[in-house]
């Protein structure tokens, strides 16, 4: 099952209207590397990172965020 679809899955869950049911906050974080993204699952060009680069000098911007987490080297 693709890491969409369980996120998909564990959505319903957590929205469920019998709220025993829904799965606790330790349950939805160990189940983290069913839904989530890891930095090693993504295939990023050195176009797009030097994008990111020039974007993340606006240290609002989520780009800023992105390249903080990802600390891209830039060829």
């Amino acid at each position: 099952m693709s890491k969409y679809q369980n996120a998909l899955k564990l959505s319903h869950r957590m929205t469920k209207s019998i709220l025993f049911k829904r799965p606790n906050c330790e349950e939805i974080l160990d189940s983290k590397h069913l839904w989530a993204l890891d930095k090693n699952e993504l295939t990023i060009n050195d176009d797009l990172k030097h994008v990111i680069e020039q974007k993340s000098k606006d240290k609002q911007s989520i780009y800023h965020i992105i390249y903080a987490k990802f600390n891209f080297q830039i060829c």
